[in-house]
């Protein structure tokens, strides 16, 4: 199944990468293997779609929806990530942040109107005070001819990033 969104947000994520900064992609995101988050040993409460970890510890999440964007779905994912301890991608063991930034995007539709931003403020500035680990949620939106043609989607997902991790 293909996931155009996810790829292009995945192309726009590599730009980040340094030596001391790793974003590990999911396959849907153009990588190679999963990232699973864990609670307790044994444990995995979710896959992301695609996290930073900065000298070895995640600092930003990020989960794609192309489908389902209600406000239930939206949250479910970023209650699962705070409820964690840390993450395995390709066999090695990353420690959550204590202070994370939690991306959420999802799809926009053609010739539909953008009838979930009412939504989406209200939990970007709800969740931070809900969850302790979540030190920063955003939300991000757009279609995916937006995300691979227009570059102020791309720039404006980087800048937030880059901002939250003073780079």
């Amino acid at each position: 199944m293909a996931h155009p969104l996810h790829l292009a947000v995945g192309n726009i994520l590599r730009i980040l990468e340094t030596p001391e900064i790793l974003v590990l992609l999911d396959e849907a995101c153009g990588g190679n293997r999963r990232t699973e988050v864990y609670g307790a040993e044994k444990v995995c409460l979710a896959y992301v779609d695609a996290a930073i970890a900065v000298d070895g510890e995640i600092k930003v999440v990020l989960e794609i929806e192309e489908s389902n964007d209600r406000p239930v779905a939206l949250c479910g994912k970023v209650t699962a990530v705070a409820m964690s301890k840390w993450c395995i991608h390709g066999g090695i063991k990353y420690s959550l942040s204590q202070s994370l930034f939690f991306v959420q995007m999802f799809l926009e539709k053609p010739g539909k109107e953008r009838s979930k931003h009412a939504q989406c403020l209200y939990l970007e500035a709800e969740i931070p005070k809900a969850i302790r680990q979540i030190a920063k949620y955003s939300y991000h939106h757009g279609t995916v001819d937006e995300f691979l043609n227009a570059p102020e989607h791309g720039e404006a997902l980087l800048k937030e990033i880059r901002n939250f991790l003073e780079i």
